[in-house]
């Protein structure tokens, strides 16, 4: 996935969902707060010497299989029926491990992105009809840990040098402010049509929203990947996240985003300070 030129293109698309669905609802300038401390992260961490060490790999794939199990929980509001809830994550998670073991998921990624780019198109034109004029008062409220976890994923890029603000930057900024009074990307799609012709946008959001999620998880699979081709630990991580969110396990945000911080940004960070003063 590396040598795919689409790769950004595809980066894109898997860092955008969970940072969409993260940012519904949140007011505009702790949101702004985030955005900022996360670029200033992703960009430090962006310049640091990433070690090509086994153990920092490993231990790594563990991280992004905690990382992964806890995004889990999030994939199948739009989807009713029954054990929907075990269905659409399985399959979703199912797809993903294949598609990176097979390195395809860059091409897949950049075959579907287009239709789901259109979908937030029009989710922003109808979201910004109905925008009113308090929906731009900053309110003093604590960052949310959730969408620090989300803004932090472009660490886990194998490509983290050419780590692109737009979207895990200035993008949740906007969705704050289009989705105020909204708890999450079902209850806000429920309020949104496309004129007489359209009533609701809840299929069209439905659709995009899925393809998003498997995009980001291909994002962390080939993240945490041991190898290149061919390794069967893309699979073994699946398999434990899977296992660890159907056992009903569900950890607090502040886990997520101190896991990201400490095994992407503080471990790299302490062997580039180590290899400076060796070489000194």
């Amino acid at each position: 996935m590396r040598t795919e030129r689409t790769y950004d293109p595809f980066r894109l698309l898997a860092l955008c969902i969970p940072v969409m669905d993260a940012a519904v609802g949140k007011n505009w300038l702790p949101t702004l707060i985030l955005a900022l401390a996360s670029t200033l992260v992703c960009t430090w961490a962006g310049a640091v010497h990433i070690p090509d060490a086994k153990w920092l790999r490993r231990i790594q794939a563990l991280g992004g299989t905690f990382l992964l199990s806890g995004l889990l929980s999030r994939t199948h509001v739009f989807w009713p029926g029954r054990a929907v809830e075990y269905a659409v994550p399985g399959i979703l998670l199912l797809l993903a491990a294949y598609a990176v073991w097979r390195e395809s998921a860059v091409r897949a990624a950049s075959v579907l992105r287009y239709g789901v780019y259109l979908v937030f198109l029009l989710m922003a034109i109808a979201g910004i009809r109905q925008m009113k004029p308090e929906f731009l008062l900053p309110k003093a409220e604590m960052p949310d840990m959730s969408l620090a976890a989300a803004l932090l994923l472009p660490l886990l890029a194998r490509r983290s040098r050419n780590w692109k603000i737009v979207p895990n930057g200035f993008f949740p900024v906007a969705v704050a402010l289009l989705t105020v009074g909204s708890s999450s990307l079902f209850d806000y799609s429920r309020g949104l049509s496309a004129g007489h012709t359209m009533e609701r946008l809840e299929s069209l959001v439905a659709c995009a929203v899925t393809i998003g999620w498997f995009a980001a998880f291909c994002f962390i699979l080939d993240g945490v990947r041991l190898k290149e081709v061919g390794d069967m630990s893309t699979w073994l991580v699946a398999a434990v996240a899977y296992a660890i969110y159907i056992s009903g396990a569900r950890v607090r945000p502040e886990a997520f985003v101190l896991t990201e911080l400490f095994l992407w940004a503080v471990l790299p960070g302490i062997w580039h300070l180590k290899e400076k003063m060796t070489k000194k």
